[in-house]
């Protein structure tokens, strides 16, 4: 590889990681300026516990599932607790690993926020065509 086409990767990824940070940054403002008690982070995470098969959603689980650290689910699943959204329960078939279970309020929050997400997606997206939505989700997929 030449310099200049690793200057392009640089600048590429570059360019990837500062629209993915700023699309962050604009989701977690309308979650925050909106009342619904919940961030977008909590929210992703609080619909893959409730999605799991039930018994599997083990911290570890939960971290694959959210592509991320078992270090940031276990910051993560206590604020979802102190807000009565998720429990922990212990005698799972996993022996030494609680199983997290949303309670019925964190259902019906997750249901709320799931409503209201339509509403946060128009106004994130409102400069987009169909076409291009359709064209972002396939390189998103294609990054993974």
């Amino acid at each position: 590889m030449d310099y200049t086409r690793k200057s392009n990767a640089v600048f590429l990824i570059q360019q990837i990681y500062e629209s993915l940070s700023a699309y962050t940054k604009k989701l977690e403002n309308y979650t925050r300026n909106a009342d619904y008690n919940l961030t977008a982070r909590q929210f992703m995470a609080l619909t893959t516990i409730d999605l799991m098969a039930p018994g599997e959603a083990t911290m570890a689980n939960i971290a694959v599932k959210l592509k991320t650290t078992k270090q940031n689910v276990n910051k993560l699943i206590p604020k979802l607790e102190a807000k009565g959204y998720v429990v922990r329960v212990t005698g799972s078939k996993y022996n030494k690993s609680a199983v997290i279970v949303v309670t019925e309020l964190g259902r019906n929050k997750r249901l709320e926020y799931s409503d209201q997400i339509s509403h946060i997606a128009s106004a994130l997206f409102k400069e987009f065509t169909e076409d291009e939505i359709d064209t972002l989700l396939y390189l998103l997929r294609k990054l993974k």
